[in-house]
């Protein structure tokens, strides 16, 4: 039986944390503190990291009070056309991490812009358990070919959001200016 040396077993482990490193590095560079102003910036940092993908990955970015990106976490990866996420998926890193709020990013590999049915159920729940969390969605942003869709920039969270009021609303009259009691 051959013996190590003090020296060789710290050389081994320094090499064996040296090769984790080198096959987890990240797949998107982002220079720390980089700061969101707007979906542009988003579309500029995640087109980079799509650019190669042919399924759908969903990313969610970190964000701190003054939108730095704090760091992301890779939730999801799926089909050609299809990536299932659940609401607890997308948190689970935002907790942990104690975002302030969040950004989630996927792609459509087939270059399609449009969001589908299926985009705009799970964002408006991502955005209704950011709220329960204290942890606002600011943005659901679908990268396609060289640009993205952004959400926020087409209403469509605000426009959902006018809507749960409206319905709420409508239910108090009915109820004759009172709150419905949940029992």
């Amino acid at each position: 039986m051959a013996r190590i040396t003090l020296d060789q077993r710290a050389h081994h482990v320094t090499r064996q944390v040296e090769f984790r490193f080198k096959v987890s590095e990240p797949d998107i560079m982002i220079p720390p503190y980089t700061k969101i102003s707007d979906p542009q910036d988003v579309f500029k940092i995640m087109g980079t990291f799509y650019a190669d993908k042919v399924t759908e990955i969903v990313v969610v970015l970190i964000l701190d009070a003054h939108n730095q990106i704090q760091c992301y976490d890779e939730v999801s990866a799926g089909s050609l056309s299809a990536s299932l996420i659940h609401p607890r998926e997308v948190f689970r890193s935002a907790v942990h991490h104690l975002a302030s709020s969040i950004i989630v990013c996927h792609n459509h590999p087939s270059g399609n812009p449009e969001p589908s049915r299926e985009d705009t159920e799970i964002a408006l729940q991502l955005r209704d358990a950011g709220k329960l969390l204290g942890i606002p969605m600011h943005d659901f942003i679908i990268i396609h070919g060289k640009g993205g869709t952004s959400f926020a920039e087409r209403g469509i969270i605000r426009r959902a959001r006018e809507g749960v009021r409206a319905r709420a609303s409508s239910k108090l009259n009915e109820a004759g200016g009172q709150r419905p009691v949940i029992s």
